[in-house]
């Protein structure tokens, strides 16, 4: 199911944070204090990604590409973790957008590791003579991927009853009228799968 309200408060969270940054420069001047209060303020970042908010005093440019290619993260949608959810034998996630069904092969699904390397590769390109830009958007963006996709449980503990259901208990044939075993007839594996399809057929019934 597709959060569609996530893309907006990540993006009002985006703001907030810039604004913040935007504040702590101003009232520190001095490179060294900046540095420091801004290590106080978000102790999760790298160092990199500090000493670029630090340095930059305009950081509108910046924050307006990375809010673009988060847009397009959000808008594709995102999950958790990929090898953490039960495809079926199709491979594809079936994602409901407004009640609308989109089939997704699994392999295109995004998550969050494979968004991380996304935008260290956006990032890369965008800025491949300045390496600290490149680190500082990969840190930063990071901080603001959070899934939208979330799986539907009760849809894949249906799917998952009926992969079972469709599995044959029978593996013997039993044919209407048909004897099984003859007193004193030795019993071969075949007599017991006809037996236990048998019986697994009264028990259905």
């Amino acid at each position: 199911q597709f959060n569609s309200t996530k893309e907006e408060s990540v993006a009002a969270e985006l703001t907030s944070f810039f604004s913040k940054v935007e504040s702590i420069n101003q009232a520190h001047p001095m490179p060294e204090s900046r540095i420091k209060n801004l290590r106080l303020a978000f102790p999760q970042l790298e160092e990199e990604g500090v000493l670029f908010l630090s340095y930059n005093q305009d950081l509108s440019a910046f924050s307006s590409n990375l809010l673009s290619i988060l847009r397009e993260f959000y808008l594709y949608g995102m999950v958790e973790k990929t090898d953490e959810l039960p495809f079926g034998d199709n491979r594809k996630a079936v994602i409901l957008i407004q009640n609308k069904e989109t089939p997704v092969p699994a392999d295109e699904l995004l998550d969050i590791p494979k968004a991380k390397e996304r935008l260290l590769s956006l990032a890369l390109v965008k800025f491949e003579d300045n390496q600290l830009m490149v680190k500082a958007m990969y840190e930063i963006g990071s901080r603001f991927l959070f899934p939208n996709l979330t799986p539907d449980k009760d849809a894949m503990e249906a799917q998952k009853q009926k992969a079972l259901d469709s599995i044959t208990q029978h593996k013997g044939m039993v044919l209407k009228g048909e004897v099984i075993q003859s007193k004193d007839q030795k019993v071969t594996e075949k007599d017991l799968e006809k037996l236990s399809s048998l019986l697994a057929f009264r028990l259905k019934t």
